[in-house]
């Protein structure tokens, strides 16, 4: 396995090696205010809402996905780790705009490299720094993993991000993190800042979750005052700088014969020749759920084909629902220590995501740490 990791991520790095230099600056701190968004797609080129998006709402800082690191395996083989979906860049990134390079690792990815997250690590930060070397990303002062790590992947995850942040502080560069709501309780976490993700608070799988994307029951659980005194003691020794990411993006969600079948994302719910909207609670068997439509006719959407009967749960968190979820975590933070939540990562620069809401509700989620 320690072979075909070297061949997989060497091989890829090959393609987008070049020589120039990756130092940024470190020791970011609390004052280092900005306003985020991440890119989440394959190919970077921009269109005029997103560029408008950027300059409207003064972004300064993109957390942009370079790559997945994935595991697969074959039948007959050995399992392999491999970066998969690397992003294709058809222009250049808008001058004045920080690029933060970001790395999705699954979890697959992480058992599969059980005993070798060393050279792991030598492997994303090389194929990192060439990539942005090669894409002309500018100076870096930042890298981000995001990684829904569980506690039986823990502690290889973390050794992984301690030894990539050793080889970034090599070159000036601080390791940034994604932290899920479930995740705040940890002793320690080996970042040097953190992004509070609020948002896929739910179980997408179960036929009763209201809306997985984001319900402020759900946040509440994370957040009320028996567990603020231990999120202050996370934060004080582990991540005092902590931002915070808002949902902007939206889905269905399909159940077939009440087990869960698939996500899709684009779908014209007002063909009523296919669709039909489930009002009645009787009708979509579950109380407390959000919009919900049934399959009426054979229909292929989003490159799956849905069946008659079919249950889609439309979820797009509204903007009361968004910014609902936000004053709880800002009440939380004032609470620990007084301070601000110090600045707004929107996920994602998504044309029709950034277009379900007005300019003034843009605005107002990056001016929500005031609340």
């Amino acid at each position: 396995m320690r072979r075909f990791l070297v061949l997989a991520f060497a091989a890829l790095s090959l393609v987008c090696s070049c020589s120039g230099g990756h130092r940024g600056l470190a020791g970011v701190s609390s004052a280092d205010s900005f306003r985020g968004v991440y890119f989440w797609k394959t190919t970077f080129a921009l269109d005029s809402v997103q560029r408008s998006f950027l300059s409207d709402n003064k972004i300064d800082r993109i957390y942009l996905r370079l790559f997945d690191v994935d595991g697969s395996k074959a039948p007959g083989e050995d399992a392999q780790v491999n970066p998969v979906g690397t992003i294709r860049f058809f222009q250049g990134v808008p001058e004045g705009v920080e690029v933060v390079p970001t790395v999705f690792i699954t979890v697959e990815a992480i058992k599969r490299s059980h005993g070798q997250m060393d050279t792991l690590a030598t492997r994303i930060t090389k194929r990192v720094m060439d990539m942005c070397s090669y894409n002309k990303l500018g100076l870096v002062r930042e890298v981000q993993f995001d990684c829904d790590w569980t506690q039986s992947t823990q502690d290889d995850f973390f050794r992984l991000c301690k030894a990539s942040k050793e080889i970034f502080a090599k070159e000036g560069i601080i390791l940034s993190g994604t932290v899920r709501l479930h995740q705040i309780g940890k002793e320690f976490l080996p970042f040097d800042r953190g992004v509070l993700m609020v948002y896929n608070t739910g179980a997408i799988t179960e036929e009763s979750t209201a809306n997985a994307i984001l319900d402020t029951a759900d946040v509440a659980k994370y957040l009320h005052p028996s567990s603020v005194k231990r999120f202050a003691k996370y934060r004080a020794k582990n991540c005092p700088i902590m931002d915070i990411a808002l949902p902007l993006y939206g889905w269905g969600v399909v159940f077939r014969g009440g087990e869960f079948f698939r996500l899709i994302h684009e779908v014209d719910f007002s063909d009523t020749d296919f669709f039909s909207r489930l009002d009645c609670v009787e009708d979509t068997a579950v109380a407390g759920a959000g919009t919900r439509y049934r399959v009426l006719r054979q229909i292929r959407v989003d490159g799956a084909e849905l069946m008659p009967g079919d249950v889609i749960r439309q979820e797009l968190p509204s903007y009361e629902t968004i910014m609902g979820a936000y004053r709880m975590v800002a009440t939380a933070y004032r609470s620990l220590s007084g301070d601000r939540c110090p600045s707004t990562v929107l996920y994602h620069l998504d044309s029709a995501s950034i277009s379900r809401f007005s300019a003034g509700q843009i605005s107002s989620f990056y001016e929500g740490s005031s609340l």
